[in-house]
């Protein structure tokens, strides 16, 4: 797992490799590459009644740790240094929307009037909801002893501060539906 993050990362800070170009897609390896071995020690210990996998937990932790460092270096990429732009939809940095799904019905009265596609609506909806499903798992894990209303609270908090950064970075939009869509990745 180690080799391949380094491979990742250094095709990313050098993108204009003669020998190897960075593809978007390269990130998808190091995902495969976590993925599978806990998949087959989750099937393990569920299915095996001999010996067990020595120090499950902690490999899960390490990995853990270990996809949320990436997690959150591929946030940090898409949201204010990269950000997402999909249609001419989208508002211009450091512009503000405060009316709640404006957006979400500017992208369905395009596909209404043949303007967009409906695949631009899905796009805008779950890149927003993909993304932001892991901070809701990690999320939950870290605060599985505290009520279901801080957890919402923290979300809230944690998506009204991603927009103001983006509104005070000036590289992204400020939008009430970008808010409204990461809680619902996190529901």
């Amino acid at each position: 797992i180690i080799e391949s993050s380094i491979c990742i990362l250094f095709l990313f800070f050098k993108p204009n490799n003669p020998v190897l170009p960075f593809k978007s897609y390269y990130i998808l390896l190091i995902a495969i590459n976590w993925l599978f071995p806990v998949i087959y020690c989750i099937f393990r210990n569920l299915l095996d009644k001999g010996p067990r996998y020595i120090n499950f937990t902690s490999f899960f932790r390490n990995m853990s740790i270990l996809f949320f460092v990436f997690y959150l270096a591929i946030g940090a990429l898409k949201l204010f240094i990269q950000p997402w732009v999909l249609l001419n939809l989208e508002l211009p940095a450091n512009k503000l929307s405060y009316i709640p799904f404006y957006t979400i019905a500017s992208h369905i009265e395009g596909y209404y009037y043949n303007t967009n596609g409906i695949t631009d609506l899905l796009l805008y909806v779950s890149k927003y909801i993909i993304f932001f499903i892991p901070l809701g798992f990690y999320l939950n894990l870290l605060m599985k002893n505290t009520s279901i209303v801080l957890r919402y609270l923290v979300v809230l908090i944690i998506a009204v501060l991603i927009e103001g950064a983006q509104y005070i970075t000036e590289v992204g939009r400020c939008d009430i539906d970008d808010v409204l869509l990461i809680i619902i990745a996190y529901v």
